[in-house]
């Protein structure tokens, strides 16, 4: 008898085990979830589920309970992180996830690893890497595709082709992934596509009809597509669901500055100045202030917001938050030629951040701003030649230069009438800030090209989003130059 017919016996019984007891492979390709209490993990996939219903303390409490059963579940850990505004317990849940790692299966080490990079104590250049490895281990898997798709969209990757391609596949493989299919949304929004946005939204809205979020997310697609009494009415329907929910107050209000009724969009607001709001929302709705008083070109009483808000934020020690505020008045100050007040703000900002943080970059950062700020100032009084020497050191002292560095630079290469010099250092810079579109498109105004300034200026105008310093300094001044060329 040959070694084949030996085995034969054998492998009719694998054949037989084979189609009675059919092996997974779809669940064998799915991240594993790993913890020595099956009720440890039951209960974890029921706080996943909430989490996603957006029932963030039903979420929380399961994942919680999840970690009584097992003290050494570092998913658990991780998840819970996510869930929690304030920055000091998300790292403290973050750092216990990692302390972890060890015992868990490559692709839950990868997903703890990407979320760290970013959420943690780790690297943030490293989390697109930790998401590529993760899509690539378990391309089957909806949430490594939603990972490597919200990593494609987020955190300055922008390339919302290969997010929308993967957090499709998402929701092909796990059709009611609400998250995903809210990011999905959003990607759509990014490249204005409005007809698949408005698709996905209404998906959305038939899977969750008394939740408030799919409401907000629809109000914001009509905002970002003109659609402005359609999006307040958006928004409203969602504040029938929840009347203080704050995005919601948020949007209405931006719909209302958009519609140039400022004062009625800070009136909207301001019941906020007065309700107990996370560390995000209470930023949120600094910017939300901050917004409303540069679009009406209030830009005394958009600083004395962000005092007044930075004040409230060192009462709570809430560091993210006086951060932004001190950085967004210097630059705000800068930008609309107050040398002198900008030099205070700076100042501020950086005895702030020396004596407030441990994170060493972030000390190097703001300190070699003094030198960029310094020549903002030399180019504001007509310093040409010191302001690109002080220039000069800034991107020296930083490693590299950044695009804020570059258009300071559009803006020497204009003084001196080098149109040409402007133009090719604004096209290092990211094309889709509206920032940049805003001084290409006077370079091209200034080169004769009224075509290619007006098309510039028509997309900027027609952005649609306050949330961004960027757009705010520019929106106004976009529609007068627009004005101007018809």
């Amino acid at each position: 008898m040959n070694e084949y017919s030996m085995m034969k016996p054998l492998l009719h019984v694998l054949i037989i085990l084979l189609f009675v007891f059919p092996v997974n492979l779809k669940a064998q390709s799915l991240i594993p979830v790993t913890s020595k209490d099956p009720e440890a993990i039951a209960l974890f996939r029921k706080a996943f589920h909430a989490a996603d219903e957006s029932e963030t303390k039903e979420a929380e409490k399961l994942y919680l309970q999840a970690l009584e059963k097992d003290t050494g579940f570092a998913l658990a850990y991780m998840q819970l992180a996510l869930l929690q505004g304030e920055f000091s317990k998300r790292t403290a849940y973050m750092t216990r996830a990692m302390q972890h790692i060890n015992s868990v299966s490559e692709g839950e080490r990868l997903w703890i690893l990407g979320r760290n990079a970013f959420y943690g104590n780790g690297k943030r250049e490293d989390e697109f890497g930790y998401f590529e490895k993760l899509v690539a281990l378990h391309p089957e898997d909806a949430i490594a595709q939603y990972l490597y798709g919200y990593m494609n969209h987020h955190h300055g990757r922008k390339n919302y082709a290969k997010a929308i391609e993967h957090l499709e596949k998402s929701v092909q493989l796990k059709p009611t992934y609400l998250t995903a299919l809210d990011d999905l949304a959003f990607a759509y929004m990014e490249i204005q596509d409005f007809a698949n946005a408005e698709r996905v939204l209404l998906r959305l809205i038939s899977l969750q009809p008394r939740k408030v979020n799919p409401r907000d997310a629809y109000g914001e697609m009509l905002l970002r597509s003109g659609r402005f009494h359609e999006s307040i009415e958006a928004y409203r329907k969602a504040l029938d669901i929840d009347p203080g929910y704050a995005w919601s107050i948020f949007g209405v209000a931006t719909n209302l500055n958009f519609i140039d009724r400022h004062a009625e969009a800070r009136a909207f607001l301001a019941p906020l100045l007065t309700t107990p709001l996370p560390e995000r929302e209470s930023y949120h709705l600094m910017h939300a202030y901050q917004c409303s008083y540069l679009d009406e070109g209030k830009v005394d009483s958009a600083i004395l917001i962000l005092k007044q808000h930075g004040a409230a934020a060192k009462q709570k020690n809430r560091f993210t938050q006086r951060f932004l505020a001190l950085s967004n008045a210097t630059r705000i100050l800068f930008e609309h030629g107050d040398t002198i007040r900008g030099k205070e703000a700076y100042q501020e900002l950086n005895a702030f951040v020396q004596n407030e943080t441990q994170n060493e970059g972030l000390k190097k950062q703001t300190a070699a701003l003094k030198l960029y700020y310094d020549a903002y100032a030399l180019y504001i009084g007509g310093h040409t030649a010191e302001a690109r020497r002080a220039l000069e050191a800034y991107v020296a002292a930083k490693g590299n230069a950044d695009d804020q560095s570059k258009i300071l630079l559009t803006k020497l290469h204009l003084r001196e009438k080098d149109v040409a010099g402007a133009e090719a250092f604004l096209k290092q810079c990211d094309a889709g800030n509206p920032y940049v579109q805003f001084w290409l498109a006077k370079t091209y105004l200034l080169s004769k090209r009224s075509n290619e300034a007006r098309t510039l200026l028509k997309k900027v105008a027609e952005l649609n989003q306050m949330h961004e310093l960027d757009y705010q300094l520019v929106r106004r001044p976009a529609i007068e130059l627009l004005r101007g060329l018809r």
